[in-house]
Parts: structure tokens; sequence; C-alpha cells
């Protein structure tokens, strides 16, 4: 059963100005049995956890926020 959400409040939670329960930058890379070695290293994105949903941003070159949601 494919999940349903409602797409605009979805956007409305993700780029509330209100702080998450939880925030802040995060290093990722890929498990360590992902079969493709061409993902290096760890990339560097600031999450925020909002009740059970959490989101993730990339970060500027300047380590701000883009306004854009990945």
């Amino acid at each position: 059963m494919p999940l349903r959400v409602n797409e605009k409040e979805l956007a409305n939670v993700c780029r509330s100005k209100t702080p998450g329960e939880i925030e802040g930058r995060l290093l990722f890379g890929p498990p360590e049995d992902y079969s493709e070695k061409k993902v290096q290293g760890f990339k560097e994105r600031w999450f925020k956890l909002s009740g059970n949903l959490m989101f993730s941003f990339k970060l500027n070159e300047h380590g701000g926020v883009n306004k854009n949601a990945e």
C-alpha cells in the first residue's frame, strides 16, 4: 500500500521556522556493504526532526541551509 501524504502540508512542516525537536548538522555516508564504490567519503547535511518526519537539507558554500529542500 503506497504512503499517502498531503504534499502542501508536508512542505509547510519542512519549511516552518519553528525549530524541530532535534536539528543540526550531520555527516553521513553510504552503508558499509554498499556495492557501488563510486561514492567516497561523507556528505554534510542539515537534518531536522519534526514529530516522526525527518528532513535533510543541503548546505551551501557558506555553511547555511539552501532554500530548496531535498
